[in-house]
């Protein structure tokens, strides 16, 4: 599922760490690494470069030693627009980007490179979450398959999520303990309308459940109420998951593109590593 990942590398701790998560992504059929690392217009480019090749040597032969066919890319450009290109001309299946946790007000007015590629991206993307333990970034989770919260609004790219989840769990369902299913009821014009919707979500919701136990996992559901990227982070902390999975389009329709959609939201105040996959609807 994951045969080529480009690992996006800023010299800081943090994405030093997403290395460590390749030997996991092996697990999932990862054969191919792109190193890069992408140098700011305007900075002093050759040096940069030279700096960057000298750094990323010991780094590919350790990865080769363990099986990966890897290469480096350093462009120079903007951030996220020259990670989406490289992206989209290599034909990746994942992107890794680490997030090291800025405060939520500087997050939400600059933005971050993980945030604008979330935005641009034709292609899925890892954004690994860190916790500060005496002064070293460390990854939240160290395993991150092993209980996933797959939220869907029963639309059809939340749907196309879900058949990912599947396939993940069919092809390692040792790795693949635990999932839930999560879904938020974020509108609706009366209780009566509310409690029928209920009825109607939970069947839904069970029909998935038995569809996904097929394949070894344990599998909870969630019917929740309230704005959809709060109730989501929020079951993502009492459940104790490691990974969030869900598209980057769902049923949100104008009222997403103009309030910023429940994916960004939920990557960006999300503790947990998030996985986004880019679904048209």
């Amino acid at each position: 599922m994951f045969k080529k990942i480009l690992l996006c590398y800023d010299f800081s701790q943090p994405s030093e760490e997403l290395f460590n998560f390749l030997d996991e992504l092996k697990e999932f059929d990862a054969e191919e690494v792109i190193i890069t690392h992408v140098i700011e217009e305007g900075m002093r480019a050759f040096k940069i470069h030279e700096k960057a090749e000298e750094y990323f040597a010991p780094k590919k032969k350790e990865l080769e030693e363990k099986g990966f066919l890897v290469h480096v890319e350093i462009p120079v450009g903007f951030l996220a627009e020259e990670v989406k290109r490289l992206a989209r001309r290599e034909n990746v299946s994942l992107i890794l980007l680490g997030a090291r946790g800025k405060s939520r007000i500087k997050e939400m007015l600059l933005g971050s490179l993980a945030s604008n590629v979330i935005r641009i991206a034709e292609n899925p993307v890892f954004i690994e979450k860190y916790k500060k333990e005496n002064g070293d970034y460390k990854p939240v989770c160290s395993e991150k398959f092993c209980k996933i919260l797959c939220p869907t609004d029963f639309s059809d790219p939340s749907l196309e999520i879900f058949e990912k989840v599947k396939e993940l769990a069919k092809m390692r369902p040792d790795k693949i303990k635990e999932v839930v299913l999560s879904h938020v009821i974020a509108r609706g014009e009366s209780e009566k309308e509310i409690e029928a919707y209920k009825g109607k979500a939970l069947g839904f919701l069970e029909r998935m459940k038995k569809d996904l136990e097929a394949f070894g996992p344990q599998v909870k559901t969630d019917l929740s109420q309230g704005m959809p990227s709060e109730v989501i982070n929020a079951l993502a902390e009492e459940e104790g998951t490691t990974l969030i999975i869900m598209a980057t389009r769902g049923a949100g329709g104008i009222k997403e593109l103009l309030l910023g959609s429940t994916a960004e939201n939920v990557a960006r105040r999300s503790t947990r590593p998030v996985m986004l996959f880019p679904v048209k609807p």
